[in-house]
């Protein structure tokens, strides 16, 4: 501090919590309003934020700054160095966001180091596999790209290709095969291949099935979700619903609306039920 504020302008104090406290009491009693530190490492952070609780203005110097100054190597030089230049108004201080943005960078500075060093510890297991001579990683790298989906080509802001890329995955084959065993099942996804097959062709109905099987041991991998599947009957029902609802709104759109019409059966049959269009007046 300035050397007519106090008869020992220079003291040296620990970073213990006490000792800064004690140093917040020495400048305020010398009657300090600002304060200019070096911001090193995160040495500073304990001292800049108590510092600033006390009422202080506190002002960080980078020390690429100090470092440009000859001949003041010494902390003591430093300081003194620091301290004449702030009293001439020469250090504009480094930047330093509100306390709530602080703690938010910080939460998102750690999340990315963990990232970081969970990709470390996979390399490593991954080198501790390769010296038991399983080769993991290549199962998994089979498995990472399956081509189970359309293409998504575009030119010019259009579609200009779905076509799927071939590929030679073995996981794949394997939902292909899949997807095979479920054309006669009773099942939901029976029933959604079947549908599908009956309006798009085999092919396509098959890899879209592959891709649903696909997605559904994903979330059940990926966060421990249980399938259940609710049978053939359940995805008729699903589907007549979503097939009435997109007619009612189609009708709605044409000044239109659907009424409910039963017809009454012949002798042996079950009764049916259908739709008359009338005008929504």
């Amino acid at each position: 501090m300035p050397e007519d504020r106090d008869p020992q302008p220079v003291r040296t104090c620990s970073t213990f919590t006490a000792a800064l406290i004690a140093l917040a009491d020495w400048l305020a009693q010398c009657g300090i309003d600002t304060v200019a530190m070096e911001s090193t490492g995160v040495y500073w952070i304990p001292v800049y934020e108590l510092l600033e609780a006390r009422g202080f203005a506190v002002k960080l110097v980078e020390p690429s700054k100090l470092k440009m100054i000859a001949s003041r190597k010494a902390d003591v030089c430093d300081c003194q160095w620091l301290q004449q230049l702030h009293t001439f108004g020469l250090w504009s201080g480094s930047f330093r966001p509100d306390d709530q943005i602080c703690v938010l960078r910080s939460s998102r500075r750690q999340r990315d180091r963990l990232v970081r060093y969970a990709s470390q510890h996979i390399q490593h297991m991954q080198q501790a596999l390769m010296q038991m001579h399983v080769q993991l990683h290549h199962v998994i790298d089979d498995i990472s790209w399956l081509c189970v989906c359309p293409g998504n080509k575009k030119t010019g802001g259009r579609l200009s290709s779905g076509r799927m890329r071939k590929n030679a995955s073995r996981a794949a084959r394997i939902f292909r095969l899949a997807a095979y065993a479920l054309a006669r099942s009773q099942t939901a996804l029976g029933a959604f291949y079947r549908r599908l097959k009956a309006r798009l062709g085999p092919a396509k109905a098959l890899t879209a099935t592959a891709h649903t099987l696909a997605k559904i041991v994903y979330n059940m991998l990926r966060y421990g979700k249980a399938y259940v599947d609710r049978g053939a009957a359940y995805y008729e029902q699903q589907y007549r619903e979503r097939v009435l609802k997109n007619l009612q709104h189609r009708a709605k759109q044409m000044g239109f609306e659907l009424v409910p019409v039963t017809v009454t059966p012949a002798a042996g049959q079950s009764p049916s039920l259908w739709l008359s269009w009338r005008p929504d007046h």
